[in-house]
């Protein structure tokens, strides 16, 4: 009854208009659709809510969202549009909103309408997550008012894929990059950075991908040497494409190819390129790897296949890039690499060490670098690291243990990988380092495949390398292995000393002491060498410093001799004869030669008594034969010189190239005269003393051959130390009168010395006993033809005019003017060794360095510096001779169009030997022609150089020859006067000579 009433009124209400009657009768009737739809349509905006109210008692979710939205009820509208699930209907509300809010200034509206939207959007989102639809998910994220917002929403349900999607659809590309980066997807982050066109910056960074590939690829294998994995084989693929687009980058694939990136075997050439690139480019890590590669060709390689002929300049770092672009290798070259590869890791383990005191830029750099060997990478200023293997094998449990999972990425803690990379560097670094020192002590010089320089060269490289182990704060504590190393360092640089002075190549030495490596050699080798009973140094090993000492003279670096001499001291007895010889040896250096002389001369004198008079057969470490000899040598050259006042010395060839080869030599010869070059005691008495120990080891040969025994020296030495010995004696008795020259050959006879002696000098000495007049001017001429039997032509240098007598010796003639150019009289002796002429002398220095060192015929760069050098020669000289024109022709050519292409191209002019001998045009066979030319031309002029030199002293005793017929017999007259004179100054001595005091030690039996 009661509905119907309610039916007619609302009728009634309708009839007249009273709609909202109408809808209230509805709303009591319970017909709440009935009703919303009257509020809706019939009574205007002020009753839409009441609409949406009513639709939403009914579920009309979408007349209800339709209403609210009319109304603007907002919170209500998106409400109805969740709970209907009227997803779409709702996002298409919010366009229509979209476009009222950019009408709005921001306030409470807009502010309320963003947080409706969000959470609409969100929950709309969420379902579709929840019901795994991520494709309708999307339509909701991709509505969201900020990409922040998105992200945030997308990783938090950890879809990074979709994340990724939307980044590159809207344009995003770093921020996608970002992405890969933190899902630890190398090629897709790559791919996406190639997108944006950073090809130099990703084409590095798949370079690192695969080296750490390369090296962490498994549990449970060696890490080194790098292997080849499929992983690794994509990361190159996606390299070499990448490598297209940057020409200009230091991985250019077409120069060098993958490089250490496929670990090609034997690829020397390439690893070279890949190891010099990454210098120029400044990647550490590409430089690293490379370089270990190139060392391990090094240490793999036999010792036969390493280049021991090289000469002075070989240990230049242009010459050593050229020998391994080459595919050679050397000494210097595996220095050269070790030295570069350690660098890199002294400075990793450095900026470990020291940080704090860093500049942040080198800190970055090294920490970039460890985090990128090791495969990890470092987000922000976060003090941890992603890694990105976890398969890697430097992966230790204890380091495993320390791992942080969060996200994707296991993460750890900066302060334990500094810990465990310190650890692991060092130990690379001493286990190759003295892998180096084992396949440098391998490598075996012979005299027939070796120049002495490589040989001396080796030597310190290795002594280098051991210091730095024991002196570098990231090195070795001295152990007996390292110290094995010093003692086979020092062992061969004495036996390097010994074949230099042997065959006279003592430019060898001297070029190398400009470093102060072999003054630290000598004076760490004092320490070895040491007498059991009181811990001072053998006889045997001051005999060798000395005759070190006696070659080199001053040490560029007064710091490295300063030390030298107070180390020495240490290891001498106070106020011995050997510490008096080093103090006043010092001060004639120091001084330069201007004064000390005559201290310089008694201490040398007084300390070699003190070896030959000790028990040689009880000392441990004896002084050799031929150092000792050597040292005899140069003590009589030093006090035979004192006879310059009175007239002239008289030498052999052999003995003064030997002492104007050493820088002590030169420095006393350069003074002459004098102030303290007085005739007296000192020079007389050192006279005797050669004379007496000399004539002492001539008269016993069987201890001599004993001595040879007890040190070990070679028993091929023995006729040549005999023979030294004996010219030794007879040229201190010419120069000092301290004997007969007659009765001196009668002893020799009698002990049966001249038997062991070259015929040719033997019977030439032995005539002299026959002759009826015994005078010293005879005996001169019989020595001098004996000398001269024996290639080793006597030699007379004079302050003043040459005396007539001395005209028709068979002996050469040096001037006070000639020893004052002293490579002039070396070119004179030995024109094989010091062909030398003002003009020409650069280019023939540079004409041999070419010809011997072949590798430099293999360096583009080389040849045309060789051949432009050559050009400059030939045009300064007449029109050549023998000589193609075209050739010459030619070579302007070849210089010319090298220049302009390295011009035109720069850095990328990479021309190889190959190359240009194929501009030149059969340039290979042109170049070897050159080569004969120049060989024949130098041949020519040492023989013109010879020729007038000889001409010269025949012109010089022509000019004289008319004096000495006027002096009729002069000669007998003079050489009695000269007899008499000896036996007068030989008196004189006896008186006047003190006694010496006697040593308390055995004499030589």
């Amino acid at each position: 009854m009661a509905q119907a009433s309610l039916q007619d009124a609302s009728d009634i209400y309708e009839s007249i208009g009273m709609y909202d009657k109408v809808a209230t009768c509805y709303v009591k009737l319970g017909d709440y659709e009935a009703a919303g739809m009257v509020y809706m349509k019939k009574c205007g905006t002020s009753r839409l809510e009441d609409a949406g109210d009513c639709y939403a008692m009914t579920e009309c979710w979408f007349q209800a969202a339709e209403a609210y939205f009319k109304a603007k009820c907002y919170t209500k509208c998106f409400s109805m549009c969740l709970k209907g699930k009227l997803f779409i209907v709702g996002l298409q509300f919010l366009q229509y909103l979209k476009e009222e809010e950019e009408c709005l200034v921001e306030n409470s509206k807009s502010v309320e309408l963003s947080a409706i939207r969000k959470v609409y959007l969100e929950s709309c989102a969420q379902h579709y997550f929840e019901c795994g639809d991520i494709k309708n998910m999307m339509l909701f994220v991709k509505a969201f008012s900020s990409m922040d917002h998105v992200r945030a929403f997308l990783n938090s349900r950890n879809l990074v894929d979709e994340l990724l999607d939307l980044e590159m659809k809207v344009g995003n590309i770093l921020e996608a990059a970002g992405l890969e980066k933190s899902e630890a997807n190398v090629l897709g982050e790559a791919d996406i950075l190639q997108i944006a066109g950073h090809f130099k910056n990703v084409t590095q960074f798949v370079v690192y991908q695969v080296v750490i590939k390369s090296l962490w690829y498994s549990n449970n294998m060696s890490w080194w040497p790098p292997h080849i994995t499929v992983e690794k084989e994509q990361f190159c693929a996606k390299a070499n494409d990448m490598m297209k687009e940057v020409c200009a980058c230091c991985f250019c694939i077409d120069n060098f190819g993958a490089c250490p990136l496929k670990c090609l075997p034997n690829s020397l050439a390439i690893l070279s390129c890949a190891f010099l690139a990454g210098r120029q480019c400044g990647n550490m890590l590409v430089e690293l790897v490379a370089a270990r590669l190139v060392l391990d060709i090094h240490l793999e390689s036999q010792a036969s296949g390493y280049n021991l002929g090289l000469a002075r300049g070989s240990e230049n770092e242009r010459c050593c890039i050229a020998m391994l672009a080459c595919n050679q290798i050397s000494p210097e070259t595996l220095l050269y690499v070790w030295n570069h590869w350690m660098s890199i890791i002294v400075k990793v383990l450095s900026y470990l060490r020291h940080s704090g005191g860093q500049e942040s830029n080198d800190c970055a750099v090294m920490d970039d670098l460890c985090a990128r060997y090791f495969g990890l990478r470092k987000y922000g200023d976060d003090d941890q690291y992603a890694v990105l293997n976890m398969n890697s094998s430097w992966l230790s449990n204890l380091v495993r243990s320390s791992l942080k999972q969060a996200s994707n990425n296991n993460w750890l803690d900066s302060v334990k990988f500094h810990s465990f990379v310190q650890n692991f560097w060092i130990n690379e670094l001493c286990l190759i380092s003295l892998t180096v020192l084992d396949k440098s002590s391998r490598v075996q010089f012979s005299p027939n495949q070796a120049s002495s320089y490589a040989f001396g060269r080796s030597i310190l490289i290795m002594y280098e390398i051991a210091m730095f182990l024991k002196e570098s704060e990231f090195g070795l504590p001295e152990n007996t292995e390292l110290r094995s190393f010093f003692y086979l360092c020092e062992r061969r640089f004495f036996e390097f000393l010994s074949h230099v002075w042997r065959d006279g190549t003592v430019k060898t030495l001297l070029s190398m002491i400009e470093s102060p490596t072999p003054y630290a050699l000598i004076t760490d080798s004092l320490g070895t060498y040491l007498r059991p009973a009181n811990k001072k140094l053998t006889h045997g090993h001051l005999g060798r410093v000395t005759m070190f000492l006696l070659h080199v003279g001053r040490c560029t670096s007064g710091q490295s001799d300063d030390l030298l001499f107070s180390r020495l001291l240490q290891y001498l007895d106070k106020e011995s004869e050997w510490e008096f010889f080093f103090l006043s040896f010092r001060m004639f250096i120091f001084h330069g030669g201007f004064f000390g002389r005559s201290p310089f001369i008694l201490n040398f004198k007084l300390a070699l008594e003190s070896t030959f008079n000790a028990n040689w057969m009880t000392e441990p470490d004896y002084i050799s034969p031929e150092c000792y000899t050597d040292l005899i040598e140069f003590l009589g050259f030093f006090v035979s010189s004192y006879s310059l006042l009175n007239c002239c010395v008289f030498c052999t060839k052999s003995i003064l190239v030997k002492v104007l080869k050493c820088c002590t030599s030169t420095t006393y010869l350069f003074k002459f005269p004098s102030s303290d070059l007085v005739l007296d005691q000192i020079p007389l008495s050192a006279g005797h003393f050669i004379f007496q120990s000399v004539r002492k080891l001539l008269s016993n040969k069987h201890m001599i051959q004993e001595w040879f025994q007890k040190t070990s020296a070679s028993n091929n030495s023995y006729i040549p130390v005999l023979q030294r010995l004996v010219i030794t004696l007879y040229v201190v008795t010419l120069n000092l009168k301290v004997g007969n020259c007659y009765e001196v050959t009668h002893f020799l006879q009698m002990n049966n010395v001249f038997e062991d002696l070259p015929l040719g000098f033997s019977q030439k000495i032995l005539y002299s006993l026959q002759m009826s007049s015994q005078t010293l001017s005879n005996f001169r001429m019989v020595f001098a033809d004996a000398l001269a039997a024996i290639g080793n032509r006597m030699v007379i240098m004079t302050l003043s005019k040459v005396r007539p007598i001395f005209r028709d010796l068979n002996a050469d003639i040096i001037s006070r003017a000639d020893w004052k150019d002293i490579e002039k009289v070396l070119g004179r002796f030995c024109p094989e060794d010091y062909f030398v002429s003002n003009e020409n002398a650069p280019f023939w220095e540079k004409f041999e360095e070419f010809r011997v060192n072949k590798h430099s015929q293999k360096d583009a760069w080389i040849i045309i510096q060789f051949l432009k050098s050559a050009l400059s020669w030939l045009e300064r000289r007449d029109p050549p001779k023998n000589m193609d024109p075209q050739l010459l022709e030619d070579v302007r050519h070849i210089c010319n169009e090298f220049e302009e292409r390295s011009a035109r191209l720069g850095k990328r002019a990479c021309v190889t030997a190959n190359d240009l001998y194929l501009m030149w045009g059969d340039g290979e066979n042109k170049l070897r022609k050159i080569m004969r030319y120049l060989h024949s031309e130098k041949a020519s002029m040492k023989k013109d150089c010879t020729r007038n030199a000889a001409s010269s002293i025949a012109q010089q005793h022509a000019g004289d020859s008319c004096k000495e017929a006027d002096a009729g017999g002069n000669n007998v007259v003079e050489s009695a006067k000269e007899e008499a004179g000896v036996a007068q100054a030989s008196k004189q001595k006896l008186k006047s000579k003190k006694n010496p005091k006697k040593s308390k030690r055995h004499g030589k039996k």
